[in-house]
This record gives C-alpha cells, structure tokens and sequence, in this order.
C-alpha cells in the first residue's frame, strides 16, 4: 500500500472491521497520508463491531502513536451490508511499544447502543440487563436509533467500554434474530465485569488484534490479560516466524502476564 485514496466495496455483509486488520497496519506504515472508505458490513456478527473498534481499539492505538481518524457514514447489516466507513491515516513516527501492566480506577463506563430499523425498546433491555452486572460502575448510555438513510437493513448491538485510568476495556455483542435483547446485554455485562474483575490491563480481544502493531515497534511491549484467545496463541506463533520478535507468557495469579520484545 502507498498513500493515496483507496474505495473498497466488500459487495455484501462482509465485515468492515476485519477489511481494516489488513489494511491498517499497511496504510499506518506507509508513510504517507491514506485515505480509505469501505462499504460492507459494520456490525456482523463473530467479527469486532464497529463500536468496539472506534472506542476501544483505536484509542489503544492512538497509545501506540497512530493518527487515525474514523468516520462512519451509514450502517450497515447481514445479509446485505452497504455501510459506509471512512478512515483518514495521517503520517506519524513509527509505532512505540504499547506498555500497560495495571488498568487503574475506572473513569467512566459508557454503553454504546444502537438499532436500525427495530423498535428502541430493544436498546433499553439490552442495556437494562448489562447494568444489572456493573452495580456501583459509573454507567452512563450512548444510545442511537438509524433509520432511513442511516442505516441499511435491520440490527443492532451493544459496546460496552471502560475507559480506565491507563487503558480502555471492552465488550461487545451484536443483535441475533431470535435471540432476546435480555440475553445479549447479560452476555457484555457479564464479559466487562469479567475483565474488571481480573485486573486485566487489556480485554482479551484487544490483546488478539494488537499483537501485529507491537511486532511493528523496537522496544517490549507489556500488558497483562486474563487469557490468550486462540486467535492470539496463533498470531504470536505467526509473528515470531515472520519479525524478531520474542515473547513471553507467564501466569500471574489469576492473569497472563504478557511481554513482546521486538526490534
């Protein structure tokens, strides 16, 4: 990838997201300005949702010394997609290591919640039933409703995110037909109380889609999760293949201390 302005359209519900783990990295080492815009899905599930990625992920990257700057157009859904998100890339230093070893005192956790084309009850049961789990949290909503213009098909999902003292933590999950809005909002409840409860420093699915920018740095990355995900066990079997890259995993009570040399 150079810089440049690049269009992509996925053609279906494929998921924006997982367009960008592959070309983010590229467009951040390019060394110059890249502008992307990216039709397809915005919230699928099994894949990160669009939330996640703008309030959790990026932030972390930002950590990291990444100017990216994402803007989202239309929303959109299984089986047709047609959302739209663009992405401006500035140029920036190369990426430092990312060290995070304890989250610190919650800040404030806030609920991204969202529907298209479903009646708003569904957001206020989804976000009934994540509050139930995070009792004495600082708990405030960011709740949207789409509609017409805003938002192609019919879905929805809810991001749950922390912001901490030195980190962000998250959970998502995306709307299921058949699947009731209560049992969605316990599922992120209950996986953020999870990773607050461990005194994780990142979420398990931050650990999975950060190893790839850490093994872009010089210098250790440290962070501490509650657990590796299979996706993460095999990307750093990958990335220690493919870069100089060492790490080392050690068990730290009820958490994973993680350390990545590179460089």
């Amino acid at each position: 990838m150079r810089a440049g302005r690049y269009d992509w359209d996925v053609g279906t519900a494929g998921c924006i997201t997982l367009v960008l783990q592959a070309a983010l990295p590229l467009a951040i080492a390019c060394g110059g300005a890249v502008h992307m815009r990216i039709t397809g899905g915005t919230d699928v599930r099994g894949a990160p949702p669009l939330d996640y990625f703008l309030h959790v992920f990026l932030p972390l990257l930002a950590r990291m010394g990444a100017n990216v700057r994402a803007m989202v157009l239309r929303r959109g859904y299984y089986p047709r997609g047609g959302g739209i998100v663009e992405l401006e890339v500035a140029p920036a230093p190369p990426l430092h290591p990312l060290r995070i070893e304890v989250p610190g005192a919650p800040q404030a956790v806030t609920a991204y919640a969202h529907v298209a084309n479903l009646p708003l009850h569904i957001i206020d049961r989804m976000f009934a039933a994540a509050a139930s789990h995070l009792e004495g949290l600082p708990l405030q909503v960011d709740a949207q409703v789409l509609g017409g213009d805003q938002a192609i098909g019919r879905g929805g999902g809810l991001t749950l995110v922390a912001r901490m003292e030195h980190t962000w933590l998250g959970a998502a999950v995306t709307a299921e037909r058949g699947v009731p809005a209560e049992r969605l909002g316990a599922q992120a409840g209950q996986g953020l109380r999870s990773e607050l409860a461990a005194g994780a420093s990142l979420d398990i699915h931050a650990a999975d889609q950060l190893l790839l920018y850490m093994a872009l740095t010089h210098g250790t990355s440290t962070f501490r999760v509650r657990e590796l995900s299979s996706h993460a066990r095999t990307t750093l079997w990958l990335l220690e293949r493919l870069f100089p890259l060492h790490s080392l995993v050690t068990r730290h009570g009820s958490l994973l201390d993680v350390k990545l040399q590179s460089g």
